[in-house]
């Protein structure tokens, strides 16, 4: 399949260089796409990709993974810019939303999706708390909206961590993508 490279402007560091993703939008051609399959570099595709494409996803939805599902996660600096009420983390248990990963994410090519992206950005920007890359934003944001699902790819990514010999998933023949983290 081709591949087209959006070049940005130079970034001071890592976490500047990851907030990019939240971009997607400024790149010239994005009208030409439907569906929006977001993957970080240190993901392996080890399986079919159309199998991705072959799924029915909704508008107005960020598809993404989770390596482990705890609802602890929400209270980590991980998964949020700000301690959530005891109501929002009931609402969470409630609907079923769990932290996901902001490695990997899929959505419908809509404006309002454009908006919400743009959304983030400006929070972003006027941000001073302390934050996880990207991560803690879309987190907070999309959570918060209750317009996240990290069930519908769930047996597609599998997460396999760096820093240890824990491996939260054990690929099957339906993985898709592999993520390295930590």
């Amino acid at each position: 399949f081709p591949v087209t490279i959006m070049f940005v402007k130079s970034v001071k560091d890592g976490v500047d260089a990851s907030v990019q993703k939240i971009k997607v939008f400024d790149y010239k051609n994005i009208k030409e796409y439907n569906e929006i399959l977001f993957l970080d570099l240190d993901i392996l595709i080890v399986g079919n990709l159309n199998k991705i494409f072959e799924r029915k996803i909704l508008p107005n939805i960020l598809y993404s993974g989770i390596h482990k599902f705890s609802h602890d996660l929400h209270r980590t600096d991980y998964h949020t810019v700000s301690p959530y009420t005891l109501n929002q983390l009931a609402k969470f248990s409630e609907k079923n939303i769990f932290s996901f990963n902001a490695g990997q994410f899929m959505f419908l090519n809509t404006q309002t999706m454009q908006d919400h992206f743009t959304n983030i950005k400006n929070f972003i920007d006027i941000w001073d708390g302390k934050y996880f890359f990207e991560q803690s934003f879309m987190n907070t944001y999309f959570n918060v909206l209750q317009m996240s699902n990290v069930f519908k790819f769930m047996d597609y990514f599998n997460f396999i961590s760096i820093n240890s010999q824990q491996v939260d998933y054990v690929p099957t023949q339906e993985t898709v993508f592999i993520h390295y983290m930590a």
